[in-house]
């Protein structure tokens, strides 16, 4: 989020309205009417209209007595004039004014204000750090002033041009800036430091006016503004480490005056400001455990999307919350039906504009933060419905036709998790503009989205094939599987390995282990010419084809629709799913959880155990070929001979070889009455009356549990069948691996 500058991404939060005062810049307060939303960029371009209005030009500023800020009240207004003149200078492309087409040549001139600007941060930082020190030479009337500049330097980007990724581009190489002259750590402690020394004001005539005040408010809507979808900045103000905690801990306590309206007007721009830089910081997505670590910071945030107060508070928090929120804390997505309008609103606004901005009042968003929201709203069910009947599908539809791969890209996706929903699926039948769209981008192989409409289309398969449209019936056909279709092949021949590409080296290393050891193996970087352009229903028919669905999961398998619909589709065909968890602490929940319930997983969470892991895991595989039809392992084909022997023709050999007595069938202990266990305890001098009053179906379980979960086993052995020897350990270990064999 911006605060409203001219005509880009978030701007001031500050911005002149036509509802101000006397109708001229620079009138109104820089504080919003507390009903009024804003947005998450900062305070306006002129850095005068960043005072409170108890601060305005005219009044005589106050410092609390003996307040960290001693002294700033020597502030002159002409010294916030001046700076506001100054960075009008600094313009030599009015908003809006495209004669710059080139975007090299625009790139090559902002250059020369980088370094200007570079030269400006350098200054306020060392003044900082002269204050720090406590040596000569610090004057509080320049720091205001140059705080000010600081603040208004933010707005140069955006006039240099209107085309958003341009924009965004030179947005970032001022932020690089700003953090390399490690004035952006500074703004940082500047506002931990006063927040963490002031007294909390109720009341507008109780708030106090010093400099401090008006150092705090510049500072924040500072960060507010270089925060927004600036990486180096956001990853600046997470390294702090104070800064986030601290407005976090902020809007809890400022929560119950702010719901009765007593909350000080500097009190209030703290809490805008701070539900506008969390949401801003978590935007980048290597920042999103940081915050999600906060304390507090779930609660804090549905109290806001929970209350009475104005809208922008509670649209800011659930769209914060929407990138915070795990599978654990799922339910805490669901928003209400006001905040699914407001959102959708304003993403057709801002995809109607010129500069791709939605205005609010004071602030701005912009389509590619809208869209993010949306997708991941969509991620809930409740939330999905709620889209539906607002009216999400043309409106998203309309963003397909973006010329920025980000908004189309956000788009695509948003639709693809809507699609998951069958009843939107079916609604979706409907909207031919947007079927029509979404297969124009399928067709187009170098289209960045096709991969999201060819998910969204496979998904769509069967009621496609309904449609009025014979193009749209033989699309349906078309994306229907082998399997589906009735052409699948008769004997399924290969493991399938199911991961997301984020642990693509862990899974080719299991994939080359098993190979090593002749399994046959599905894996889309080795399978298809392509991996990066491999189609949903090329890896359905993998699935069809699987004798194993080795399912490697974490949570970043569990927020990809690819994995979600191969996962699916193999829960679905009941094939033999067996999980590989890579992600230590991850426990999966929702539709990841449902599929493996109960199932028995590997471990490779820990890298020293990798080789041990993949031992049993191949021998697991080669286990679930043998029982599943004569198939081929180790280059030879097993099968099953008399007196239980297992017969192994081995090619290379030429002739027969007997293997050792086959084991007996899960399905055959199962049927075991309690003569059978005593025969069995009698047979390997077993003893226990945990043991003597197992049933069939316990130990069958044991004997899986035992190749399949070894330290959780061994566990049960301790504390279940009170075996708490080696020797009894071993004794009982031993005869469940000899259950069946002839004496």
């Amino acid at each position: 989020m911006g605060t409203g500058a001219s005509t880009p991404k978030r701007a001031a939060l500050t911005q002149h309205t036509a509802d101000d005062a006397d109708g001229t810049p620079g009138a109104s307060s820089t504080l919003p009417d507390s009903n009024s939303p804003t947005r998450r960029d900062s305070v306006t371009e002129n850095p005068q209209q960043s005072i409170p209005a108890s601060e305005a030009p005219g009044k005589e500023p106050k410092d609390e007595e003996g307040g960290l800020f001693m002294g700033f009240g020597e502030a002159k207004p002409s010294v916030l004039e001046a700076s506001a003149s100054d960075e009008d200078d600094n313009s030599d492309v009015e908003p809006g004014n495209n004669s710059l087409s080139d975007d090299d040549v625009i790139r090559a001139q902002f250059q020369e204000v980088l370094s200007e600007n570079e030269k400006l941060y350098n200054k306020a930082h060392t003044m900082w750090q002269t204050k720090q020190k406590g040596t000569q030479g610090f004057s509080s009337n320049d720091f205001i002033g140059i705080l000010a500049k600081v603040h208004s330097s933010y707005f140069i980007y955006q006039r240099k041009t209107s085309k958003p990724h341009l924009r965004e581009e030179l947005k970032i190489l001022l932020g690089e800036r700003l953090v390399r002259s490690g004035l952006a750590s500074s703004l940082c402690d500047i506002a931990q430091e006063i927040i963490e020394h002031r007294e909390t004001h109720t009341g507008d005539n109780k708030d106090d006016s010093g400099g401090q005040a008006r150092v705090l408010e510049t500072t924040l809507r500072t960060l507010w503004n270089f925060t927004d979808w600036n990486p180096p900045v956001s990853k600046c103000v997470c390294s702090n480490g104070k800064l986030l905690p601290t407005l976090v801990r902020k809007l809890d306590e400022f929560f119950p005056a702010l719901s009765e309206g007593l909350l000080g007007s500097l009190e209030k721009v703290i809490v805008k400001v701070a539900l506008s830089v969390v949401h801003n910081v978590d935007l980048e997505d290597e920042n999103v455990p940081f915050v999600r670590d906060i304390p507090g910071i779930l609660n804090t945030l549905n109290k806001y999307i929970n209350s009475d107060n104005n809208d922008i508070y509670r649209f800011l928090a659930m769209l914060t919350i929407a990138d915070l929120v795990t599978d654990e804390n799922r339910d805490q997505l669901t928003a209400q039906a006001e905040t699914i309008s407001y959102l959708l609103n304003l993403l057709r606004e801002a995809l109607k504009s010129e500069d791709h901005m939605a205005r609010v009042h004071r602030g701005t968003f912009d389509v590619s933060e809208l869209v993010r929201a949306v997708k991941h709203l969509a991620r809930n069910d409740e939330n999905k419905t709620l889209m539906l009947q607002h009216n999400a599908l043309p409106i998203l539809t309309a963003g397909l036709t973006s010329d920025y791969i980000k908004e189309k890209r956000g788009c695509m996706e948003s639709l693809w998790w809507l699609s998951f929903n069958k009843k939107i699926g079916e609604k979706m039948m409907q909207e031919t503009e947007m079927l029509d769209r979404v297969v124009e981008i399928y067709k187009d192989k170098d289209d960045e989205c096709h991969k999201a409409a060819d998910g969204m289309l496979f998904e769509l398969r069967e009621v496609l094939q309904n449609h009025t449209r014979e193009d749209l019936r033989q699309l349906g056909k078309t994306l229907m599987t082998s399997g589906e279709s009735g052409n699948a092949p008769d004997n399924p021949r290969h493991v399938m390995l199911s991961y997301s590409k984020a642990n693509r080296e862990l899974v080719t290393k299991v994939c080359t282990f098993l190979k090593e050891h002749n399994i046959p193996v599905w894996m889309d970087i080795f399978n298809m010419a392509d991996a990066e352009d491999t189609t949903s229903q090329a890896m359905a028919e993998a699935v069809e084809g699987s004798v194993v669905f080795l399912m490697c999961y974490s949570k970043n398998y569990k927020n990809s629709q690819y994995c979600k619909q191969e996962a699916d589709y193999a829960n679905k065909l009941k094939k033999y799913i067996i999980p590989l968890k890579l992600q230590p602490g991850y426990d999966p929940t929702g539709w990841l959880g449902f599929i493996i319930g109960d199932k028995f997983f590997f471990d490779f969470t820990k890298e020293a155990l990798h080789q041990q892991k993949l031992q049993k895991l191949t021998q697991k595989v080669k286990d679930r070929f043998r029982k599943s039809c004569p198939d081929e392992v180790d280059g030879a084909v097993v099968t099953e001979g008399e007196h239980g022997m297992s017969v192994v023709v081995d090619s290379s050999h030429g002739g027969m070889v007997l293997s050792a007595p086959k084991s007996q069938t899960r399905d055959e202990i199962l049927k075991w009455e309690q003569k059978d266990v005593a025969a069995w305890m009698e047979r390997f001098c077993l003893k226990g009356k945990k043991i003597e009053v197992l049933t069939g179906m316990e130990i069958a379980f044991l004997h899986e549990m035992k190749s399949e979960a070894p330290e959780f086993f061994y566990q049960m052995l301790a504390s279940h069948l009170q075996l708490k020897t080696v020797p009894d350990m071993a004794k009982f270990t031993y005869a469940l691996k000899k259950i069946g064999q002839t004496p």
